[in-house]
């Protein structure tokens, strides 16, 4: 009985991390569809991963680690990189250093506890703004400049390589036509 239970709960969560896989990468494709650049911040998800000691945890950080978790944004990154490469969509990396904090309408950097107010009014132009759209806003600016000095000559390190992948049913129509090729010319 015992057996049977651990087996259809593994079934269980093996298809619901299925369903959610198969939601990233259907969005994904949506969205290298749509886009001819795709900005991202070069941001290393163990950091936020990484569990704090016993003293420094509250009782909100076993439900964020669960939302994490559940939300499985690294899956989501690699669903949405892969789908571009794929496409041949160009990917842009852009450096995640206070993007949060600073000010898209005038560039000031503010220092403030984002962790616990998620609007900001800036201290130099007074502007309010959302965080995250106030970061979404600085990648965007920070990726399209990256690929203007890339454009002008000026290549940065950060901007990726989007040759498309080619996958095995492509190398598979590839290498019959070559064969094809082969033949006529043979005969």
């Amino acid at each position: 009985q015992d057996k049977h239970l651990w087996e259809w709960e593994h079934n269980g969560r093996r298809k619901a991390l299925a369903r959610r896989e198969q939601g990233y990468r259907t969005w994904a494709a949506e969205i290298a569809r749509s886009a001819s650049l795709v900005v991202l911040e070069d941001f290393d998800l163990r950091q936020v991963a990484r569990k704090p000691p016993v003293e420094e945890q509250g009782d909100h950080d076993d439900l964020a680690r669960s939302q994490r978790i559940a939300a499985a944004p690294g899956v989501l990154r690699s669903a949405l990189v892969d789908a571009c490469r794929s496409r041949g969509v160009r990917v842009v990396l852009v450096d995640p250093a206070f993007t949060t904090l600073r000010c898209e309408p005038c560039g000031a950097v503010n220092e403030w506890d984002a962790a616990r107010y998620l609007s900001h009014r800036c201290t130099a132009c007074g502007a309010i703004w959302d965080q995250d759209a106030n970061a979404a806003a600085n990648i965007l600016r920070q990726g399209t400049a990256l690929v203007r000095a890339e454009a002008l000559g000026g290549g940065e390190e950060s901007v990726e390589d989007a040759a498309p992948r080619v996958g095995r049913w492509q190398k598979r129509r590839e290498a019959k036509a070559a064969k094809r090729v082969q033949r006529r010319r043979v005969a």
